[in-house]
């Protein structure tokens, strides 16, 4: 057994036997909710601090059009291992 498989052994061991967890949901949902809704959080910031300057402008796009491009490349090349 070489290292890389005692280190996965170990940690196996510790996630699943000794914190006795279960998978309720899948890593990946969690990480494409937050970053699809991102642009609906920075928008809801702008309107409720109601400052719609260019900065927050293009903050807003460049994050928010992350964020969908996020969830249209996991639509299309979901990751297996994710």
């Amino acid at each position: 057994m070489n290292l890389i498989d005692k280190i996965d052994h170990y940690r196996n061991e510790f996630y699943y036997n000794l914190l006795n967890t279960q998978k309720i949901i899948k890593a990946s949902h969690v990480a494409n909710f937050f970053k699809g809704n991102t642009l609906t959080f920075l928008l809801f910031l702008m309107i409720y601090f109601d400052n719609y300057s260019k900065r927050n402008v293009i903050y807003a796009a460049l994050h928010g059009s992350y964020g969908l491009l996020w969830i249209l490349k996991d639509l299309t090349y979901p990751d297996k291992s994710f």
